[in-house]
């Protein structure tokens, strides 16, 4: 239920997919939702983040379908014939701003609406589909990570090429804490999505209103 995964063995293009069609079929913005661990020490189990920027790690090869097939990366207003698919989006320009500055803001309001703080930071997003070892949680600090996960990235980049406004919201699912002897459960991660929906809910709503 939900988006595709890269580790679920889809290649970029289908993920990528969905959000194409929603822009051609009109919409003009795009809120992606996601549970990340919390590489920030000042986050917790089931707060609330809006992304500010990301890192990519996602390797162009997906370890379970095996390499993928050579894709041409031009963006989607530039299809080669009218009719026909749009082709992989084009990774976003550098002196671009990836992330809807004005939305990130109406979310941040719609939580202190809702007596709740929305945090803002860095996702990294890996393919998946394991938890991060210790050693790769202080690297991904170092980095300059608040957040790691495996989805969000290809579809927000499909999203940024057609020219949409973008929102990204991350829901802190577990603790990435290379100190922490208890490693992360599936489970735990599950309850603390539902237990956060709720602000979700409202946080979506209130930019949905503006």
């Amino acid at each position: 239920a939900g988006r595709f995964h890269r580790y679920e063995g889809h290649t970029a293009a289908d993920v990528m997919f969905p959000v194409r069609l929603l822009a051609r079929l009109g919409a003009e913005r795009l809120i992606v939702t996601n549970a990340a661990g919390g590489l920030n020490p000042n986050f917790k189990i089931g707060d609330l983040v809006i992304l500010t920027d990301h890192i990519d790690r996602m390797p162009a090869v997906n370890s379970i379908s095996g390499p993928a097939s050579p894709q041409v990366l031009v963006p989607m207003s530039r299809s080669p014939l009218p009719g026909t698919p749009p082709l992989l989006g084009s990774l976003p320009t550098r002196h671009r701003s990836v992330y809807d500055r004005q939305l990130g803001q109406l979310a941040i309001q719609a939580g202190l609406d809702g007596g709740f703080i929305v945090h803002r930071g860095v996702y990294l997003a890996t393919v998946g589909p394991n938890y991060e070892t210790r050693a790769e949680i202080r690297m991904m600090r170092r980095w300059g990570a608040d957040l790691v996960g495996m989805s969000t990235v290809p579809e927000v980049v499909a999203g940024i090429d057609a020219g949409m406004r973008v929102l990204a919201l991350s829901m802190v699912s577990n603790l990435a804490n290379p100190d922490r002897r208890r490693p992360a459960n599936h489970q735990e991660v599950l309850q603390a999505g539902r237990s956060a929906a709720v602000k979700i809910e409202r946080v979506i709503r209130g930019v949905l209103r503006d």
